[in-house]
């Protein structure tokens, strides 16, 4: 499972939120559960209007570098290339069966 975690420090309600995303759905989902994320918190959970990704700050963030988030730039083409994948039909959206 590779789940990234962002540098992207976008400043919203006081607080500095970086973009936790993965390599498929799934993936980003079962991560989420094991750091207490909230299903509702999933951003474009469709993949409609962007990659799925969770806003996580604080503890949330910790917790996700703490289980194994890899630290990613926002510059380094993670997102792009997850994005492309995404436009293309690439991205996993649900379990394989």
């Amino acid at each position: 499972m590779t789940v990234y975690l962002d540098d992207a420090q976008i400043p919203w309600q006081g607080k500095r939120w970086c973009h936790l995303y993965a390599d498929s759905l799934p993936e980003l989902e079962e991560f989420a559960r094991r750091v207490d994320l909230k299903p509702e918190w999933l951003q474009h959970p469709d993949g409609k209007g962007g990659l799925p990704h969770y806003d996580v700050t604080g503890s949330k963030l910790t917790a996700c570098v703490q289980i194994g988030a890899q630290r990613v730039t926002s510059s380094d083409g993670t997102y792009r290339r997850l994005r492309q994948a995404l436009t293309r039909g690439e991205y996993l959206m649900t379990e394989e069966k």
